[in-house]
């Protein structure tokens, strides 16, 4: 290791250096660790020489060491003179702040792009408050030129005070508009396809799309398309990608759930469906044609005969934690139950219970069984499927031999939710209707999401 020298002098991180682009080569790493090394035998925060062996806890040091440089490798690069002038190019009386800027090009001249001159829009707004080292973007360029050429006879303060405030100079002027008819300058080029990859993003997100990190590449260069040159090059590198997602907060997340596409409804429409659903509901209590006893909401409720255990108090170090139960079949299996409630308040005299039965059907001996129960306790009807859920056809049982027997042939209002298995008006009709066969079922549905 060599010595540390007597007295360096190292530049100050407030020094006039800029970040970004063109990556450091090997031999500038290597002197700047040097010089690093350097600075800790200075500040006497390391010894001179090394051990000849390195422990574990020296290696997981060294380790995290490594990983602090590979973050902050990501971010060095360094603007060309050119660009320098233009993050420079800001007011004295604004704040400092870091502009960060991903180049994959040293060339220090703007693409030749054919892009024209835009509309120019001479509407005037309060300038944001920036960054001290923050550039012009390309639109309040053409603004500031707009501007500039509809009065020819103001001079630089009247600009300034009229929106130009990024002006420095008059013949500035002349110079922005070479640049907005060759499409702006590196630094617009690269905020433009920061702006419209990231907008693809928040769309594909809004959307509940899946993105990944090549999606978001093939974006860039989307992006980048119209610019591709001889002097102008981007590739959507993984330090721009770093650099983006860093900037923009993106991170690779675990998906926790899975929803229909059809389900996709902003809040406002969700809203408005509820909203609907209520005034017609509503209305149809209010007429007074209908018995409350005979307007019924009835749903499904999936019921566990034990419920799991999840965690328990044990042993520090224990490898396996292990709970006794009185039968293992009962943390697997479940059943559905269907409750039938009324608006006054009294539920209909049968509950439908829906066991789970590996063949879907009980066998000779159970259903005997069965079914001797259910005439001993009246108040139940009992099924089975092999899931333990409700399916169309088991629904429809639940209509023959639960709620027919109910309403026998009155008119009444049935309210469920909008599970696809019992919204089909076909199969009310045909068991719900009186002596001259008018439907006497009023089906209501729970609009998605609302229940």
């Amino acid at each position: 290791m060599a010595e540390a020298s007597s007295s360096v002098a190292y530049p100050e991180e407030s020094s006039d250096f800029a970040y970004e682009s063109c990556k450091p080569t090997k031999q500038e790493l290597t002197d700047a660790v040097q010089c690093f090394v350097n600075i800790l035998l200075e500040q006497e925060i390391i010894n001179d020489n090394a051990n000849d062996v390195f422990t574990p806890r020296v290696k997981i040091i060294a380790n995290k060491l490594f990983n602090y440089f590979c973050e902050m490798d990501d971010t060095f690069c360094f603007l060309d003179s050119d660009e320098l002038h233009e993050v420079y190019e800001m007011p004295d009386d604004t704040d400092s702040s870091t502009v960060v800027v991903e180049v994959e090009t040293c060339s220090t001249s703007s693409s030749p792009s054919s892009k024209g001159s835009a509309p120019y829009d001479l509407t005037m707004s309060p300038p944001e408050k920036r960054g001290k080292f923050q550039a012009a973007t390309l639109e309040e360029k053409i603004r500031i030129v707009a501007l500039a050429e509809k009065h020819p006879k103001w001079n630089l303060k009247s600009l300034q005070s009229k929106g130009g405030f990024h002006l420095k100079r008059k013949d500035q002027v002349a110079i922005w508009k070479k640049e907005i008819l060759s499409g702006g300058t590196k630094y617009d080029k690269f905020r433009h396809i920061d702006k419209w990859t990231y907008t693809r993003f928040a769309e594909a997100r809004q959307a509940y799309t899946p993105v990944s990190t090549r999606t978001l590449q093939e974006s860039a260069i989307a992006a980048a398309m119209p610019y591709i040159s001889d002097t102008f090059r981007f590739s959507a590198s993984c330090s721009w990608l770093i650099n983006f997602k860093r900037k923009h907060n993106i991170r690779q997340r675990q998906v926790t759930r899975y929803i229909s596409r059809r389900k996709i409804t902003t809040l406002q429409e969700i809203e408005e469906s509820a909203k609907r659903f209520q005034h017609q509901t509503k209305n149809i209590i209010t007429a007074g044609t209908i018995p409350s006893h005979f307007i019924i909401n009835t749903d499904q409720k999936g019921c566990e005969y034990r419920p799991s255990i999840k965690r328990s108090l044990s042993h520090k170090g224990e490898k396996a934690t292990q709970i006794a139960i009185d039968s293992i079949s009962r943390m697997t299996h479940s059943y559905t139950a269907q409750y039938s409630i009324t608006l006054a308040g009294t539920l209909i005299p049968k509950v439908f219970i829906c066991l789970q039965e590996p063949k879907g059907s009980f066998g000779p001996q159970i259903q005997n069984t069965v079914e001797s129960l259910m005439n001993r306790y009246e108040n139940v009807f009992v099924t089975c499927t092999k899931s333990g859920k409700l399916t169309t056809p088991r629904y429809k049982t639940f209509l023959e031999n639960v709620l027919k027997p109910y309403v026998e042939k009155n008119e009444f209002c049935l309210m469920v939710d909008s599970w696809s298995g019992q919204t089909d008006n076909s199969l009310y009709n045909d068991l719900f209707y009186d002596d001259e066969d008018n439907a006497t079922c009023i089906l209501k549905i729970v609009p998605p999401q609302c229940t």
